[in-house]
């Protein structure tokens, strides 16, 4: 709920809310009404239930978690990222970009698209702008600095709560970038090699799965793995069969990760 909406002016809402809705059964299709009706009663106990109080609630956490995470953005996202699998979230994302404040003059888009100045000490906004503007260098502490704070406090702090051995962790990307920095000083879009980071769950920790060059710009093991086979492994671990489709309202079946295979090695 709103920091300005209390939980009295909340229900109030609600029950008015209940009121505009008498006779609406009559002036729709029924079938919709209860859709959308099940819908509104399912967020209500979302935002009441004290799970999801609790949930994003950080007073409750100690001084020394908070400061594990790190008392940044990025680190409290990680933070409420495992205060959510606590509460019983079944799949959470963490896509977390640092606002702009004083502290990051010049981080106007604070991604990982790294065009321009990837190793800059801080803004990589050049003169005449480019499309890797906005960023901070990637060795900056508000990207990879704060990331290898959260990221490690994320597993640790699953694990010593006995969390991590049902949680799937997985750090992943899109692509990756060009070997070899550009005339702007930064690395572009390359979908030749990347890597992806895997734990819990099963995971054997330790193990590098694949290799590339020593550029890291092509792989050369024997075995390489997609997009679909991460996906493939990924419903593999939650039990879903991907050689059943889902039906679209149309009946037009949709397969799963239909060209890929679960990685073996993530496996134990």
């Amino acid at each position: 709920m709103l920091a300005d909406i209390d939980e009295r002016r909340f229900r109030d809402r609600r029950d008015l809310l209940s009121q505009l809705d008498v006779g609406l059964g009559a002036a729709a299709d029924s079938t919709d009404v209860e859709g959308l009706q099940a819908a509104v009663a399912q967020a209500t106990d979302m935002l009441t239930n004290p799970l999801t109080r609790r949930a994003f609630d950080f007073g409750i956490e100690s001084d020394a978690t908070r400061d594990r995470y790190g008392r940044g953005h990025r680190g409290q996202c990680y933070l409420l990222g495992r205060k959510l699998i606590e509460s019983g979230v079944r799949f959470v994302t963490i896509d977390v970009r640092e606002p702009m404040t004083g502290e990051t003059p010049g981080g106007s888009n604070m991604n990982w698209d790294h065009h321009d100045f990837i190793y800059s000490e801080g803004s990589t906004a050049i003169q005449g702008g480019g499309p890797g503007a906005g960023r901070y260098g990637i060795g900056t502490w508000p990207m990879m600095g704060s990331t290898d704070q959260a990221f490690s406090a994320l597993i640790e702090d699953l694990d010593q709560r006995g969390l991590l051995d049902d949680t799937r962790v997985c750090f992943v990307t899109e692509f990756g970038r060009t070997p070899k920095i550009n005339e702007r000083k930064g690395r572009d879009h390359w979908t030749h090699a990347f890597s992806f980071a895997f734990a819990g769950a099963g995971v054997l920790g330790g193990q590098v799965v694949g290799s590339t060059d020593d550029e890291g710009g092509y792989i050369t093991s024997s075995q390489s793995y997609t997009i679909e086979d991460y996906a493939a492994t990924v419903f593999e671990k939650l039990g879903i069969d991907r050689h059943r489709p889902i039906l679209t309202p149309e009946n037009r079946p949709i397969f799963l990760a239909h060209k890929g295979e679960p990685i073996p090695e993530l496996f134990t």
